[in-house]
């Protein structure tokens, strides 16, 4: 999946921010997607690539800082462990988006051992996010029913 992904923004120029719109209320970023799949690997090249945009702005720090991060994303995931199950998240950033996803794995019977890419990719966003000064915002957040809580 990296070899794509590399291929796709440095072959092609293929935005790393541009989001997916499956349907009218599902949209992902690829640092969602690759955040609440587990793919440390890919979230660890996302968020350098978002640091080489970060370097060539002029006014970076006030500008692009948390973009990345930051960005939100609705869609709807299907458990690894209980396939039958989905976890739906609404303006989700790609970290609460990989907590939500682990923390319904776990509640499911997957075991720490099972969930360690995951783990990789949330450490990966929390040393992003506590580097840049980031917080999380309180916004919307997930759960596994489909309904927004607040």
């Amino acid at each position: 999946v990296l070899k794509c992904i590399q291929v796709l923004i440095e072959q092609y120029g293929a935005n790393i921010h541009l989001s997916t719109r499956e349907t009218k209320q599902s949209y992902m970023t690829p640092l969602c997607v690759a955040s609440a799949r587990g793919m440390p690997t890919v979230v660890q090249y996302l968020l350098s690539k978002q640091q080489e945009e970060e370097q060539h702005q002029p006014n970076s720090s006030s500008t692009l800082p948390f973009t990345i991060t930051t960005e939100t994303s609705t869609a709807r995931f299907r458990l690894f462990k209980h396939r039958r199950k989905t976890i739906r998240c609404t303006d989700a950033t790609p970290l609460e988006f990989a907590q939500t996803i682990r923390a319904a794995e776990l509640q499911h019977g997957a075991t720490t051992r099972e969930l360690k890419d995951l783990d990789k990719c949330i450490r990966l966003l929390v040393r992003c996010s506590t580097r840049k000064g980031g917080g999380s915002k309180k916004r919307d957040t997930c759960n596994d029913q489909g309904r927004l809580q607040k």
